[in-house]
């Protein structure tokens, strides 16, 4: 494919319009249609900021996998893959450590089928189902040994529901000392209140519509329920039980974008990179960090 409309040509168009494509097409990817181009550009009219954040997130992620590689980590299961647009985990592991296993894990049908015609290694699974992605991943991951579990921009897709804590306690309880995890999430920091009002009632709406899933944007009482010492990024407490990796909890803009990622977005997603065995947390600005 040579071209952000290329998969129209061999494919029927899908519907509705698909989280993981409308992502891909932010980020400037052609794993899109026509209808998850219709879609995403809806979203931007109510959410500008969308576009740059999703590009901050991709770098943060890919920065966060450079780091777990250079800590020695050889595997890497990435949960909510999408479409590897790059920079990804994929390309960072090739540069860095090319003995490195990388595994994806996506609900997404189309992300599945482009993954058998590409050098990437992709399963199926739904993150609100953490016991059948665990039984998938059997025997492609040697969980005796330490583990990077990236969770980048999804977590904030599942519903109080859904139980976030609990989905991530279940990779907590088999992943081995040194392992690390890595979230980025959605935050209600950044804009003045009566825009952001706005802009999320919209991208909430959109998202629904099109691609029929839920969107919570650091949601307080399910951040209470999960940790409830969820603090705000830029501080410490409540991040973790022994050691962040440093510097903790902070906005992708302003600590985690390399050059290139662009500038100027309002700063909406939080991040940060636990050590260890991993414990339940989230904060309300939006990410995981703990270690046991």
């Amino acid at each position: 494919m040579s071209s952000p409309t290329s998969a129209d040509s061999f494919v029927s168009v899908p519907e509705p319009a698909s989280v993981a494509r409308m992502y891909d097409y932010y980020l400037g990817g052609k794993d899109n249609y026509e209808v998850d181009r219709e879609a995403a550009e809806r979203i931007l009219a109510k959410a500008s900021w969308l576009r740059p954040i999703a590009r901050h997130n991709r770098w943060f992620l890919a920065r966060a996998v450079r780091h777990c590689l250079k800590s020695g980590i050889r595997q890497v299961v990435d949960i909510g893959t999408g479409f590897p647009t790059s920079p990804s985990p994929w390309e960072v592991a090739r540069d860095i450590a090319p003995e490195t296993r990388v595994i994806g894990v996506d609900n997404d049908e189309t992300v599945l089928a482009h993954a058998r015609t590409r050098q990437v290694e992709i399963i199926k699974g739904d993150l609100r189902d953490p016991n059948a992605i665990l039984d998938r991943l059997d025997g492609l991951v040697d969980w005796s040994r330490p583990v990077a579990l990236t969770l980048a921009a999804v977590l904030h897709f599942l519903t109080e529901d859904d139980d976030p804590a609990g989905c991530v306690r279940a990779f907590r309880n088999t992943m081995a000392p040194g392992s690390r995890l890595v979230i980025s999430h959605i935050s209600r920091d950044g804009t003045p209140g009566r825009r952001h009002r706005s802009d999320r009632t919209g991208v909430q709406r959109q998202r629904r519509r099109p691609a029929r899933v839920p969107h919570q944007p650091g949601n307080p009482e399910l951040v209470r329920r999960v940790h409830p010492g969820g603090t705000r990024p830029g501080t410490s407490r409540g991040l973790a039980s022994r050691s962040p990796v440093r510097p903790g909890l902070v906005h992708h803009r302003r600590r985690h974008c390399d050059a290139g990622a662009g500038r100027g977005s309002s700063r909406r997603t939080a991040g940060g990179i636990g050590d260890g065995v991993i414990s339940d947390l989230l904060t309300e600005n939006g990410a995981i960090i703990d270690s046991t």
